[in-house]
């Protein structure tokens, strides 16, 4: 297994398909009420391969196979994002501490609630072809299907990404 000798954050996120191709697997968060792409963060000591595959695992109870690295996103110096196709070899869809539903989802019907990044994600998968690209970060498009989201679920979304953002200003202040 590759160290992580640059203390980096690696996340990583696999888009796994159907057998056809044409449905994508998601999982909407316990936490928050969206569908998002199974992954997360690769533990220290662990490849970021192995990582993808214990991501989906934990996430879905489905074991795959990563098919091929897309791409892999600069977040910033500290940051990286890989992304995976991968398909699925064994399990059983099951909801987990992370996870309320499992599910695969036809891509030309997507859930309006799917994370918009993640959105991008999988049209990269279907988009990029031969070698792995190397993206710096993404910038959200946000779709006016976002407005049907009921006032719990807003609000919950914005105490999500503002609890980050107070992390994220504690650390700084720390480090000053």
């Amino acid at each position: 297994m590759k160290k992580n000798r640059l203390k980096t954050k690696r996340g990583v996120f696999v888009v796994v398909f159907d057998q056809k191709r044409e449905k994508v697997l998601l999982v909407k968060r316990r936490d928050i009420p969206l569908w998002v792409l199974p992954g997360g963060e690769v533990e220290l000591g662990e490849s970021i391969k192995k990582g993808a595959i214990r991501e989906v695992w934990e996430e879905t109870g489905f074991t795959v196979e990563l098919t091929r690295k897309v791409a892999t996103y600069l977040i910033d110096k500290r940051r990286r994002v890989f992304l995976f196709e991968g398909r699925v070899i064994d399990g059983m869809a099951r909801s987990s501490p992370e996870s309320v539903s499992v599910r695969f989802f036809s891509l030309k019907k997507l859930p309006v609630t799917l994370f918009p990044v993640h959105r991008e994600r999988i049209e990269d998968v279907i988009r990029i072809r031969g070698k792995p690209k190397i993206f710096r970060q993404r910038t959200f498009r946000f779709k006016m299907a976002w407005l049907i989201l009921t006032t719990s679920e807003w609000r919950r979304i914005f105490w999500f990404f503002l609890r980050r953002r107070f992390d994220d200003f504690c650390r700084i202040v720390k480090k000053i």
